[in-house]
């Protein structure tokens, strides 16, 4: 049965929850969706990649490419501007922020969950001049995940004390906190859930199947905007492994029976895009977030027109607010180009995975490494630290910037986590993944490689023995 959403009822709702929410005098609750529904079990649901490549020979969908717009043109007149963005893992220093009515932020706004970075989210949202803040938690933000962080996460995640997750979720007062259940606001009715599929056993994960179709049971069916963590199978959810980590029961959850106008979701950083999706059974806007803000303009005075919606998106962190030292910028561009060529004597006939690197030395010098692999394939050597070697045999210790390509159109595959350490190995410098087409992101060792271990940590006092 679908939840009402009276005054009375937004009242008891909130009542009943055992965290305190801040409501907006003109915001009503609407409570989760009670019962079951005509939602089944897909057979394949336990394996997403065979069930994505079946859901694919059926009657095909419409899905158009959003094209990027500049990002801080001004709000149209008539409209509701709603800006969405999502896993900012404590990287809230620097974002540029567009105004607008609504912000949504689809979660994992800390990096583990610790106290201090819920508390400096919440500032964070406190200074954002919108009038509306939604918010909902991610894999990462432990601490808020009642049922698993008091019982393992806290323990193997390290935190020095087990904190309380309903204090966690009451920190979140400078925005609207929503986790299985939704508000109406301007008109609008929005739904929150922070759940996906078991992903290395983070935060907010479930079993595939059943859990998590009960749990999208809980949707109403008169949702505009739908906000999850997680998403649906086949879109923004291929990882640079290879494989999907979306949820089949979501995808037909929102197709045959939410159909909301936008679903706003991110967790696989790797698959940030925009689409809107057009077949017999819906249209949508599928807006699939990382460190990427989306403008969406919807009529103010029609809610129900699904066929308005536009996005302008922007990729805020890695390229436009990390500042490269003057040295690094000038030799950007030729470090680009060496790292493509470098992919070029790639020997990989085994994944057939081209890999190049290029490294940028402290005197200006680019040394240039390919991935080489073996038939032993614990012999295999990564493009980087075959750079690396070069370098280092030549006398270098000291290094400014690495650059890393492969052939992978549409995401940015960063090192893998053994190159992340070998990187780490001689300090801290930029990291710069650069696609075919030669877009690129910047990022520090330090954020790929956080709570590493390096040489430093040899040289710390330790209990005798």
């Amino acid at each position: 049965m679908a939840a009402k959403c009276s005054a009375a009822g937004s009242q008891e709702f909130i009542k009943s929850l055992p965290y305190q929410i801040v409501v907006p005098k003109d915001v009503t609750i609407i409570p989760p969706r009670v019962g079951s529904s005509e939602i089944k079990l897909n057979k394949l649901t336990g394996k997403p990649d065979e069930a994505w490549l079946q859901i694919q020979k059926e009657p095909k969908q419409k899905v158009e490419v959003m094209k990027i717009k500049d990002p801080l043109c001004p709000p149209r007149d008539g409209y509701t501007r709603f800006v969405c963005i999502s896993d900012t893992h404590s990287h809230t220093d620097k974002l540029k922020v567009p105004s607008g009515d609504v912000l949504i932020h689809a979660g994992d706004f800390s990096n583990i969950g610790h106290k201090e970075d819920v508390v400096k989210f919440n500032s964070f949202l406190g200074s954002l001049p919108h009038r509306y803040k939604v918010v909902i938690a991610g894999n990462h933000d432990l601490s808020l995940d009642t049922e698993e962080y008091p019982k393992t996460l806290w323990m193997r995640f390290s935190h020095k004390t087990k904190l309380d997750s309903n204090e966690m979720k009451s920190l979140i007062s400078n925005g609207l906190y929503l986790e299985d259940f939704g508000c109406e606001l301007l008109g609008f009715k929005i739904y929150g859930s922070p759940w996906q599929p078991e992903f290395f056993s983070w935060g907010f994960n479930l079993k595939r199947g059943q859990p998590l179709l009960d749990k999208w049971n809980k949707i109403p069916d008169n949702v505009d905007i739908l906000i999850t963590h997680g998403p649906p199978i086949g879109h923004g959810d291929l990882c640079n492994h290879g494989g999907r980590a979306g949820c089949v029961e979501l995808l037909s959850t929102i197709q045959n029976r939410v159909k909301p106008k936008v679903h706003v979701f991110g967790h696989i950083h790797e698959g940030y895009a925009s689409h809107r999706i057009r077949s017999t059974h819906t249209r949508m806007l599928i807006v699939a977030q990382r460190y990427l803000l989306t403008l969406m303009s919807i009529p103010s005075n029609d809610p129900s027109d699904v066929k308005v919606p536009t996005t302008h998106q922007h990729l805020l962190l890695p390229n436009k607010e990390i500042q490269l030292p003057p040295d690094v910028e000038k030799a950007l561009p030729e470090l680009i180009e060496a790292c493509i060529e470098a992919k070029s004597n790639s020997y990989s006939p085994y994944s057939k995975f081209r890999v190049g690197a290029s490294l940028l030395t402290n005197d200006g010098m680019i040394y240039r490494g390919c991935n080489v692999e073996n038939a032993s394939y614990g012999l295999c050597v990564c493009a980087e630290v075959c750079a690396y070697v070069k370098a280092v045999s030549d006398g270098y210790r000291e290094f400014r910037a690495i650059a890393v390509n492969t052939d992978m159109v549409d995401s940015f595959a960063a090192p893998c986590g053994a190159c992340r350490q070998f990187i780490l190995e001689f300090g801290e410098y930029y990291v710069i993944i650069v696609r075919p087409d030669k877009q690129y992101k910047i990022a520090t060792i330090t954020e790929l490689l956080p709570y590493s271990f390096s040489g430093a940590d040899l040289k710390k006092e330790r209990i005798q023995h």
